[in-house]
Formats: structure tokens, C-alpha cells, sequence
């Protein structure tokens, strides 16, 4: 799959995030060129500590592949049917509190941080951010690769990034997934 262009909800969030970044930049290098002054690091440090993550972080997806949906579809099947991560709107399942409904503590969560771009009027739920965390540490899961649509800001495109994700035995679609040793 190739780049795919970016809807009119998610460049305008990209956007904002955009604007919200460059209004406290100033400050924030302010703070990393204090933290360096007195970690006794010097610029170049910090510089080739960011290109590194830059170059080799990945983005751990964190997810339950033993949920059910309502048609009893566990997340890990339907995520290797469609080779698809779907948000809490999308799957209406969550770890904790399932508030991605209209004016729900997610809805109301997301339409703060990303400007009002993502209400249920402007945008589809497939259209909603997904989440992930930067994950530095290499993985002690051996795991299959797949292909997972995430926005990148600096060039306004949806790109292609591989996601190592754990390799699962299923058992039946209303068993639990166990990781292979």
C-alpha cells in the first residue's frame, strides 16, 4: 500500500497540533537546553539522541486480542482479516471506561487536544487517530508484521509503518490467544 492522502479532519488536526507545537517551542527549548546544561550534555548529544529515535523507534500499538466483538470476532482475527487497527470508535471495546460515543470523556478528550476536528460531524470513526506509544526497547515477542496506516506530520501523508505484533495460536474465536514460546 502506498501513501494514501490525508481527509480533511485529519490534516486540520495535524494542523492544529502543528500550531499548538510551534506556539511552545520556545519554551520547551528553553527546559531541554537547561536539562542538558546541567546534565553536562551539549547539544550535539541531544541532537543525535533525537535523530536515532527518529530513525529507530517503533510504535507499539497496545490492544487486547482476545476481546470479542458483537459478532464474537476476537480483535486479534479481525485485525488479521483486514490487516486493520481500529479505534475504540470503531470496535466500541475498550480496557476501561467505553466513552467513545458521542460527548463521552474520549469524544470530548479528542476534540480538545485535536481542535474540533474529529467530532462525530466532521469525521467518520475510521477517520479518528489511533493510538500507540514510542517504544525503544527491542522486543522480546517474535511476531508477525503488519502494516498499520499512522499520519505523519511532517509530510501531511498517511504512510505505511511496519508493527511487530506478538505471533498468537488460535485456538478457537472464543478462546483465549497464547503467546508461542
Amino acid at each position: 500500500m502506498g501513501e494514501l492522502s490525508l481527509t480533511t479532519s485529519q490534516a486540520a488536526a495535524l494542523d492544529h497540533i502543528r500550531q499548538y507545537a510551534d506556539t511552545r517551542r520556545a519554551v520547551a527549548n528553553s527546559s531541554i537546553a537547561h536539562m542538558l546544561k546541567m546534565s553536562n550534555l551539549g547539544q550535539d548529544v541531544f541532537e543525535s539522541a533525537v535523530s536515532k529515535m527518529k530513525s529507530h523507534a517503533r510504535v507499539a500499538l497496545h490492544f487486547h486480542p482476545d476481546r470479542l466483538d458483537f459478532k464474537l470476532h476476537s480483535v486479534a482475527e479481525d485485525l488479521l482479516a483486514s490487516g486493520i487497527y481500529k479505534s475504540q470508535f470503531e470496535t466500541k471495546l475498550s480496557n476501561g471506561s467505553v466513552s467513545a460515543h458521542p460527548g463521552g470523556e474520549r469524544d470530548l478528550w479528542e476534540q480538545k487536544i485535536f481542535g474540533g476536528h474529529y467530532t462525530f460531524e466532521k469525521a467518520s470513526v475510521a477517520e479518528r487517530p489511533k493510538y500507540g506509544a514510542l517504544d525503544f526497547a527491542p522486543s522480546r515477542w517474535s511476531g508477525t508484521q503488519i502494516r498499520a496506516m499512522l499520519p505523519f506530520a511532517e509530510t501531511g501523508s498517511l504512510k505505511a509503518v511496519y508493527v511487530r505484533l506478538p505471533r498468537f495460536t488460535l485456538r478457537s474465536s472464543r478462546e483465549r490467544y497464547t503467546r508461542r514460546t
